[in-house]
């Protein structure tokens, strides 16, 4: 999920730097258009797809350094990401996923933040139903150490990929739906 200046920057001039980025990477990003916010936020969504895994995060990365060399930060815009290198990073995962990210206790979350050095914080509530329902994973810390940490977010989404249902979620876009902001399901609990 990226605010204004940061969605501009993967897309460049007339679209330049998203042609560049697929052409180099084999994948297919999309960003939703200058008003589609995803719900609840004021924030554009980003999907990559792509037919591997490295694929997917090679675009992820180029995309990623982009936003930090031309606005020195990601943001997303809350204000409170102020110095050049720090990045709060948004990605949506399905809620199975975020299930897996965190783990039995919380213990593969613990692990990914102690390994990488990053705060990271699963939301609690879910956008959609059922087993098309997804929920944000915000990472926090530099872009080196977000970097580490993006191929285990990748990793439990790409365990997902052979239920029958992740086709579906992998097309859908909630960005300007008109969806209500996402509330609690009350099950489970964000770390």
């Amino acid at each position: 999920l990226l605010a204004a200046p940061e969605a501009s920057s993967v897309l460049g001039q007339g679209g330049a730097t998203c042609r560049e980025i697929s052409q180099t990477t084999g994948t297919r990003p999309h960003l939703s258009g200058r008003h589609e916010f995803y719900p609840g936020t004021s924030l554009q969504e980003l999907s990559i797809r792509g037919t591997t895994q490295d694929a997917i995060m090679n675009a992820l990365f180029q995309a990623l350094n982009k936003i930090c060399e031309d606005c020195s930060r990601i943001c997303g815009s809350d204000p409170d990401v102020t110095e050049p290198g720090d990045c709060r990073v948004r990605i949506l995962v399905p809620s199975q996923a975020a299930r897996a990210i965190i783990g039995k206790g919380g213990e593969n979350i613990k692990t990914l933040r102690q390994a990488c050095n990053l705060h990271i914080h699963v939301q609690e509530a879910s956008v959609g139903r059922g087993e098309l329902a997804e929920q944000t994973v915000q990472l926090q810390g530099q872009l080196a150490a977000i970097q580490m940490g993006i191929p285990n977010i990748l990793e439990k989404t790409a365990e997902c990929m052979e239920q029958a249902w992740f086709t579906n979620w992998a097309v859908i876009s909630y960005a300007g739906s008109g969806m209500e902001a996402p509330s609690s399901k009350g099950k489970g609990k964000g770390k």
